[in-house]
């Protein structure tokens, strides 16, 4: 977090953070970020609790966020392609769906949202998270 004090400090432009699960896990890290007005992208683990909003921005229960991904079925997720592979004519591709969650240690700020990938291990879905911008939501891609 000092090393991104430091930065904002210089005038080092960048607005948005990405971070490995080990910070993604630490709510004290997504919330300093959030303190300076950055947008960000980290991976949290399935086992990470949301609440998964409804129409009308509630929250009626917990879970985690692979759960929610078995939730959802397999009908939620969709083929994303974002960018050529390293090997010719291969895409780099998988199974996403995007949903605005809270985090179950709901901060009162606005909701960001859940991108869970559609793994093909006995582990579940994988999850990233992102702060929504002020202009439009933050699609997170895994």
């Amino acid at each position: 977090m000092d090393l991104i004090s430091r930065a904002l400090d210089e005038g080092i432009p960048g607005e948005v953070v990405l971070a490995d699960a080990d910070y993604g896990r630490s709510h004290v890290f997504r919330d300093f970020i959030r303190s300076k007005c950055l947008d960000y992208a980290v991976a949290v683990g399935a086992d990470a609790r949301v609440w998964l909003l409804d129409d009308d921005g509630r929250a009626p229960r917990a879970a985690s966020v692979r759960q929610l991904g078995i939730e959802l079925g397999e009908g939620a997720f969709r083929q994303i392609t974002w960018r050529d592979g390293t090997h010719a004519n291969r895409k780099l591709s998988s199974r996403f769906v995007f949903r605005r969650v809270k985090p179950a240690y709901d901060d009162g700020r606005a909701p960001p949202w859940c991108a869970s990938r559609c793994g093909s291990s006995s582990n579940g879905p994988k999850a990233r998270a992102g702060r929504p911008s002020s202009s439009s939501p933050t699609c997170v891609a895994a």
